[in-house]
């Protein structure tokens, strides 16, 4: 047995989750381009610091470094990633975002951006700031347990 209590707000958060999924247009540039949520968070981290390792973008995102290895396969093959010899390290690579990937991660960046504007649009900017803080302690607590 979990020691979470299921009550309604958590069935009212699951409903609203929901609901934002159903928002996202199926044009958006990480759908249409078939990859998961995971990978837009790699290509964005690869993005950010371009020639960084699996095990980095595993720490980043506090996930493992073997699942993180078949996402950059899975990237690679969609050529939106490429692998290149660490200069110091013979057994390390580095990441690198192809022409492709980078285009795809700048057309998803003003997606997300554009999608979140509209979504927070109807919330004054103290009430944005208070949403965005709610949930960056909510997934804070995640992390925790």
């Amino acid at each position: 047995m979990s020691d979470i209590d299921f009550d309604p707000i958590t069935d009212r958060f699951i409903a609203l989750m929901i609901r934002l999924r159903q928002h996202m247009p199926e044009k958006a540039p990480p759908l249409a381009a078939g990859i998961s949520p995971t990978q837009v968070a790699i290509l964005a981290h690869v993005a950010e610091s371009p020639g960084c390792g699996v095990k980095e973008i595993a720490r980043a995102l506090g996930l493992s470094a073997p699942s993180i290895s078949v996402s950059v396969r899975q990237l690679e093959a969609k050529e939106l990633l490429s692998r290149q010899p660490h200069p110091r390290d013979r057994r390390a690579v580095q990441l690198f975002l192809t022409p492709e990937g980078q285009a795809l991660h700048e057309q998803t960046t003003a997606f997300q951006r554009e999608f979140f504007a509209r979504l927070l649009k109807g919330l004054d900017a103290q009430e944005q700031a208070q949403l965005v803080s709610l949930l960056e302690k909510a997934l804070g607590s995640t992390q925790a347990s």
